[in-house]
């Protein structure tokens, strides 16, 4: 199994060559998208802080109840600049939220002016810091950029040199793609599936394990297309 690393030097797809000129994604006029580098550095920094954050919500708890009061249900608490807190030792849950109605079991919403908080943050230690699963038809994680919002719908990040495991894994047990990507607006020049990389291995690698598979490795389809188009082109391993 091949392992794709990137490195630091990669967060702008506008990074430029050498001669001044740009080698990352660019429309047909020629411009390029830099991706959001402040929003990753504070990504990162948020990661980083969350455990500290944790680790002091319980001293801060304490000030919250003899401030404002116990919390009470059926109405908005307000707990002011205190953070609120719940230390528990169970072994299943610490804290479980059950709407049988319409609504979300959970919002988390941040709203600093400068976007230096984030909704929902969540930490793991050996485990994952965050778990979506579905029992339906609906996906296990969803993540959606608002209409007139700048940002990316999901973005994914490793800090480490060292970790030699990709950044985003996709495992498909069933008959579907492994990753599919589509794009919407007719009017969008750029590709579904971009790969770029500043180290020494390959931008895109694809690689069939399977000794009965006859398929080629890597299919390609021009023109009017739909999800039934047979593939009128390939390139062989």
């Amino acid at each position: 199994m091949n392992n794709l690393t990137s490195s630091q030097d990669s967060f702008t797809q506008s990074d430029g060559s050498a001669d001044g000129s740009a080698d990352g994604t660019a429309d047909e006029s020629g411009a390029e998208r830099p991706v959001d580098r402040r929003g990753i550095l504070r990504f990162g920094g948020g990661a980083v802080l969350a455990g500290a954050t944790a680790a002091l919500m319980g001293s801060s708890a304490a000030g919250a109840v003899s401030a404002t009061g116990p919390l009470r249900y059926g109405v908005n608490n307000a707990a002011g600049p205190v953070a609120t807190g719940l230390t528990s030792t169970n072994a299943k849950v610490g804290l479980h939220v059950k709407n049988a109605g319409l609504g979300n079991a959970i919002l988390g919403e941040a709203r600093s002016g400068d976007g230096g908080g984030f909704g929902v943050v969540g930490t793991g230690v050996d485990g994952a810091g965050v778990v979506g699963g579905t029992y339906g038809d609906g996906p296990g994680v969803r993540a959606h950029a608002q209409p007139g919002a700048g940002g990316s719908a999901l973005e994914a990040l490793t800090f480490e040199p060292d970790n030699a495991s990709a950044t985003v894994l996709a495992f498909q047990n069933g008959t579907g793609h492994g990753v599919y990507s589509q794009i919407g607006n007719q009017a969008n020049p750029n590709g579904a599936v971009f790969g770029r990389t500043v180290g020494t291995g390959h931008a895109v690698l694809a690689s069939v394990v399977n000794a009965n598979n006859g398929a080629a490795v890597v299919v390609g389809a021009g023109g009017p297309s739909s999800g039934q188009r047979r593939p009128t082109g390939a390139v062989q391993q």
